[in-house]
């Protein structure tokens, strides 16, 4: 595991000292579920009933009690790396509360929550800039995400197939070159199913393109952390699931274009309302 070498009594201090100046708080001091957000806001902290968040070098903390919040900045390198930080941790269940961009005419509309069931991992830069085929697939945590769909049965909540990006800007002509390649092989007949198989790190190596072009009509929304918080906790064996909150129809907004005063103030509600729905989840999930 990456952080082996702490587990000898004496480099335990090294690993205690590096997550309090990462995190701002000591890391014994995490509670069992631990949500993940690559934002925070005013919205979100009075929903989660906590008065502030501690930083640290990197990262900032907060708790109410119930659960601990860490704020990781956007992107998968600083997701991952928290989840990676929070392997010797109490954080067993981990939830990340992110928001994705919906793939138009799918029927997620601006405000929707949808619980990520696959991952599809495309969130390297380089890999975008030169239209190399997504070769992963990851996964939650299976019995976690039953749990959490059976407590929230007056909660509009969805299952969505995720696609993870690591570019803002290469992600339209991304998801352009995808569709073609998928209308070009709408005749092949040996089809893989990426939901067939899982292994110890809920990961799936694809063998092949077809992987993900095939799947292009099953990609629902896109965001730039899910695949990575997947990869990274099943690597540290904690229990994941992504929540997110569908901010935006991606061929109907682009990511340049400036939000005016209304969808600022709508997209705090939005933010709002998932914070609230998401604390009192959690509430049913903790005995």
């Amino acid at each position: 595991m990456i952080f082996d070498d702490v587990q000898s009594p004496g480099t335990k201090p090294r690993f205690m000292n590096a997550f309090r100046s990462l995190f701002g708080t000591d890391a014994t001091g995490l509670r069992r579920i631990c949500v993940l957000a690559p934002f925070s806001s005013r919205e979100m902290l009075k929903e989660f009933k906590m008065e502030r968040c501690v930083r640290g070098a990197l990262y900032s903390v907060g708790d109410n009690g119930l659960f601990s919040l860490v704020v990781t900045r956007m992107g998968a390198p600083f997701l991952g790396d928290a989840v990676l930080h929070l392997e010797h941790t109490p954080a067993e269940y981990l939830i990340l509360f992110g928001s994705c961009g919906a793939v138009d005419g799918k029927g997620f509309e601006p405000g929707s929550l949808v619980l990520a069931e696959k991952a599809f991992s495309q969130d390297s830069f380089v890999n975008m800039l030169f239209q190399r085929e997504c070769d992963s697939v990851y996964y939650p945590d299976e019995a976690f995400l039953r749990r959490f769909l059976s407590c929230q049965k007056e909660y509009p909540l969805k299952r969505a197939a995720c696609l993870t990006v690591g570019s803002l800007k290469l992600e339209e002509q991304y998801l352009s070159a995808l569709q073609h390649d998928s209308t070009d092989q709408n005749d092949a007949t040996n089809h893989h199913d990426a939901t067939d198989h899982h292994d110890a790190i809920n990961h799936h190596d694809a063998t092949n393109h077809h992987d993900v072009t095939n799947h292009h009509d099953a990609i629902d929304v896109v965001d730039m952390e899910t695949s990575a918080f997947y990869a990274a906790s099943g690597y540290t064996h904690k229990k994941a699931l992504s929540f997110l909150l569908v901010t935006d129809i991606l061929a109907k907004f682009p990511y340049y274009l400036a939000m005016g005063a209304e969808n600022r103030k709508s997209l705090r509600q939005l933010t709002a309302r998932a914070s609230d729905i998401l604390f009192e989840l959690i509430t049913r999930l903790t005995p």
